[in-house]
C-alpha cells in the first residue's frame, strides 16, 4: 500500500509472481513496475482520489473495493505529506498537500444499494473482471455481508482483527474487529446458510504466520489467504542485520524508512518465492499425513479443538470431553 516502499512493492509482485500467486497494490497507487512485474494484481479501490483512472482499472487482474481492514478498522487515513514524497506525490496526485486523506467512506457509496453500483460500473470499465470488497469484522458481520452480496460481488476479503498496519492509532489496533477465526467462522456459516459460499470466494487475513495456521483456515472454509507482515519478515529475514540494533527492521521497507535504500530486492525477491514455496510444501505433507492427497479434501472434520471456546466459536469438537459433556 502507502506503506512500503516501491522497492519493496516490486519486490512482492516478482515474488508472488514466481509462484504463480496474486499480489495486491493496497491503498497506494499503481506503479507501473508492479503491473510489469505481477502475474496476477488486484488493484485496491480505496476511497481515496487516486487510482481510479479507467486506464489504471483496466490494467487489473481483480478489483477489491476497500471498506476496512483489521488494524484500523474502517476509520479514516491521515497521512502527513512528509511520509508521500517525490515520485509517490506524484503518481497519487497529492503533491504540495499538507495532509493526505484517506477518507472513512466511499463518495460513492452512500446506501447500501450503490454498492450494486459500484460494482457493475467497474465491472463495465474493466471489461468483466473479478469485483470484490475488503471489510474488517465487527459483531455486525452477517449484515455487511448481506450488503455484499446482494451487490452480486465475486470475492470477500476478510480482515481479522489481527492484522497488522504500518501505522495506526492502537485503540483501533488493540481494541477493535473480531479475531480472525471468529470471523472466518461466522462468515463461512453465513455464506453457506444463503447459498453462495460456492459462488463467492472467500479470502481471510490477519495474523497467519505458519503453514499450519493457513492449512487450518483452509480446512474451515476460507478458499485462500492473504498476508502482510510475515511476507516483510520473509523478505527481510537476511537483511536485518542492516538495522539492528540501533534501528526497527521496518526502516528498510516503509516508504519514509532510514534504512529504505540498503533494502536489497533481488534478495527479496528470492527469500519470498521460498517462502511461498515452503508453505506449499508443508502443507503438502500436512495432507498426505491425513491420508489425503488434495488440499480440497481437507475439511473441518480434519480438526479438534483443545480447549472450549476454540470449539465454540468453529463447531469444531473437543479433542477432550469435558465435564459438561461427560
Amino acid at each position: 500500500g502507502i506503506g512500503v516502499s516501491a522497492d519493496v512493492k516490486i519486490a512482492i509482485a516478482k515474488g508472488t509472481a514466481a509462484v504463480g500467486t496474486l499480489t495486491n497494490t493496497g491503498e497506494g497507487p499503481l506503479l507501473p513496475e508492479e503491473r510489469k512485474f505481477a502475474k496476477h494484481l488486484i488493484l485496491q479501490y480505496n476511497s481515496g482520489k487516486w487510482a481510479k483512472e479507467p486506464e489504471i482499472l483496466r490494467q487489473a487482474d481483480a478489483i477489491e473495493i476497500h471498506f476496512g481492514q483489521g488494524a484500523t478498522a474502517a476509520a479514516a487515513s491521515f497521512i502527513p505529506a512528509e511520509y508521500i514524497q517525490g515520485r509517490a506525490a506524484e503518481i497519487m496526485g497529492v503533491q504540495n498537500e499538507e495532509m493526505i486523506i484517506i477518507p472513512s467512506r466511499h463518495p460513492e457509496v452512500s446506501k447500501p444499494e450503490d454498492l450494486k453500483k459500484l460494482i457493475d460500473k467497474l465491472r463495465t470499465i474493466t471489461d468483466g473482471v473479478p469485483i470484490g470488497v475488503k471489510i474488517c469484522a465487527s459483531a455486525i458481520l452477517e449484515k455487511d455481508l448481506e450488503i455484499v452480496i446482494q451487490a452480486g460481488v465475486d470475492f470477500i476479503s476478510i480482515d481479522g482483527g489481527q492484522a497488522g498496519t504500518k501505522g495506526g492509532p492502537p485503540i483501533l489496533e488493540d481494541d477493535f474487529g473480531l479475531p480472525t477465526i471468529y470471523a472466518l467462522t461466522r462468515a463461512v456459516r453465513y455464506l453457506k446458510k444463503k447459498g453462495v459460499k460456492e459462488r463467492i470466494t472467500l479470502l481471510s487475513g490477519g495474523g497467519y504466520n505458519t503453514p499450519g495456521e493457513c492449512l487450518k483456515a483452509i480446512a474451515l472454509g476460507a478458499d485462500g489467504i492473504f498476508m502482510g507482515t510475515a511476507v516483510l519478515w520473509a523478505m527481510t529475514h537476511d537483511q536485518v542485520t542492516k538495522a539492528l540494533p540501533w534501528e526497527p527492521p521496518t526502516e528498510l521497507t516503509t516508504y519514509p524508512g532510514s534504512l529504505k535504500n540498503k533494502f536489497n530486492p533481488d534478495s527479496a525477491t528470492k527469500y519470498l518465492a521460498n517462502f511461498f514455496l515452503s508453505f506449499v510444501d508443508e502443507m503438502e505433507i500436512a495432507i498426505l499425513a491425513l491420508g489425503k492427497t488434495s488440499l480440497r479434501e481437507v475439511t473441518a472434520a480434519d480438526l479438534v479443538s483443545l480447549d472450549e471456546m476454540t470449539s465454540k466459536v468453529t463447531k469444531v469438537p473437543l479433542a477432550y470431553h469435558s465435564s459438561s459433556s461427560s
